[in-house]
Formats: structure tokens, sequence, C-alpha cells
């Protein structure tokens, strides 16, 4: 369970906004570029912050809200690597984990 009260899927309730890792700023995800900063669900940010350091590129993730399962998406076969390395289970695609820090 997340610490998610009354926020809907696809709002921006519950989130803050951090610093972008060094390694991930510039990168271009489709139609997105990662700049300075990125916004977190508040659930999650810690774990993503912990990967980031890890040396993990996350695509995007949601904690789920209490209401569908949560998710961290990475990019490229590096992360996809590490993530398996720490233990995380994939999700519904090849570059999707379920997040430990919410269940």
């Amino acid at each position: 369970m997340c610490d998610c009260v009354d926020v809907e899927i696809g709002s921006y309730g519950n989130q803050i906004q951090v610093s972008a890792p060094e390694h991930m700023r510039g990168l271009s995800l489709g139609c997105m570029t990662i700049r300075e900063s990125i916004c977190l669900d508040r659930c999650i940010a810690n774990e993503v912050q912990a990967l980031w350091r890890d040396g993990v590129t996350t695509t995007g993730c949601c904690c789920g809200h209490n209401k569908t399962t949560g998710y961290i998406g990475v990019y490229g076969e590096e992360s996809k690597t590490r993530m398996l390395r720490l233990g995380y289970d994939l999700l519904r695609s090849d570059d999707s984990f379920y997040p430990k820090s919410v269940k």
C-alpha cells in the first residue's frame, strides 16, 4: 500500500519535484527530454532515487495510488539488467518492474 488518499490515476496529486540525476539529464525519451528536475509520486520517490544512484535510467513510474499495480519503467538493457540483479520482478513488459516499496 502507498500513502495516497483519494489520488486519481493520471493526476499529479501526492508528487514531489526532485533533481534529475546527472546520467539522465538531456536524455530524449520519445516526445520528452529529461531536464533538470523530475516529478515523482511521493510514495516511491526514495526507491526511484536509490535506483538512480545505482545507475538505473528510468522512463516513468507510478505508485498505483492504491487503485492499481505500481510500476517503474526503465530504459536500456543495462538498466534492465541492474533491476534484475537488484531482485526486481518484471511487470507487464520487458522494461517495467514492480516497485518494492509499495505492494
